[in-house]
């Protein structure tokens, strides 16, 4: 009788150790794929998604705004991770705190009408500009949504 009331104590402490464990974990790879992402690793990035990220996850990361994977690699600049991103299911319709879906974030950052101030990519801003015009044709294609679709 007396163990049975220390086992039952403990087995809610156990599945919940268990339980943040795994969340931890979780976190863990989504975040990593935050750094793929920013960093253009595409072979990262995929071991990263076989072992369970979420492409969609939403995350403050070097911004200081809510981004996800996608939006960091249209704000660096890296056609081949957006294009990898988009082929492992990101969704092109996730907006940032700024409000912009990827695709009004790529026009914008490609017409010079969006600068980040307060930190700068790692790539240098010309270069990320100039990498818009091969990233917008990618969104497109992938039926990505504007603002200007969603006022209509």
């Amino acid at each position: 009788m007396k163990y049975r009331k220390i086992i039952i104590f403990f087995i809610p402490l156990i599945i919940a150790t268990i339980w943040m464990s795994y969340k931890y974990y979780k976190y863990k790879i989504d975040a990593a794929l935050f750094v793929a992402a920013y960093s253009n690793d595409v072979t990262y990035a995929e071991k990263l998604i076989k072992k369970g990220a979420n492409v969609n996850a939403r995350h403050h990361f070097r911004y200081k705004d809510i981004q996800t994977p996608l939006l960091i690699a249209i704000l660096e600049g890296n056609p081949e991770m957006v294009s990898f991103l988009i082929d492992h299911g990101a969704s092109t319709d996730k907006i940032d705190s700024w409000r912009f879906f990827p695709l009004d974030l790529s026009i914008a950052i490609e017409g010079g009408r969006y600068s980040i101030s307060s930190s700068a990519p790692r790539t240098p801003w010309a270069t990320v500009r100039k990498k818009q015009r091969e990233i917008i044709p990618i969104l497109v294609k992938a039926n990505a949504p504007s603002k200007k679709q969603m006022n209509k």
